[in-house]
């Protein structure tokens, strides 16, 4: 996922943002072993810090204290954050042509109800996210977001750059 994030963080005309149920901390450190801390322009995860009254033990935060959704787990909806991300930027006058969605995990899908018929859902072949996506297929009553399943990072980035330059060909 190195090459993907610094290939897609540094074209320009794309803005990668992680929204992970981790926590800040850890992927800033892997952002920066990698020297990928530019090629990512916002992180939403738990805040974590150490606490100098004891012993500099970590102490971790929920991202969202709390929030409507029964499907998430109780630290996170990735669909209010991704909402939130949207409703900030239209403030701002920005919208995006396309949003693709990279994940693994179950709760990745919550978001993925936001997606419209010209963005992606890249779901990790044979993790849970993949699986959900497989059932929503069979249900064809409304426009849904094209599919690109992934194995590892090098089929990730050529998926995405892929649909990235068929989608700009035609507009």
């Amino acid at each position: 996922m190195v090459k993907f994030l610094r290939t897609v963080g540094n074209r320009g005309d794309c803005q990668v943002v992680i929204s992970s149920d981790s926590n800040i901390m850890f992927i800033n450190s892997i952002l920066q072993k990698h020297k990928l801390e530019k090629c990512v322009s916002t992180i939403y995860s738990n805040p974590v810090e150490r606490d100098p009254q004891n012993n500099g033990r970590l102490v971790y935060q929920p991202h969202h204290k709390s929030h409507p959704c029964h499907t998430c787990p109780k630290n996170m909806c990735k669909r209010e954050v991704l909402r939130k991300l949207l409703d900030t930027q239209t403030t701002k006058g920005i919208t995006y042509d396309r949003i693709f969605v990279v994940g693994d995990g179950e709760n990745d899908h919550c978001q993925c109800v936001l997606l419209r018929s010209q963005d992606y859902i890249m779901p990790r072949v044979g993790f849970p996210l993949h699986d959900i996506v497989s059932e929503m297929k069979k249900v064809k009553n409304s426009p849904s977001p094209g599919v690109l399943p992934w194995i590892d990072g090098d089929q990730t980035l050529s998926l995405a750059l892929n649909a990235i330059n068929e989608t700009a060909g035609s507009i």
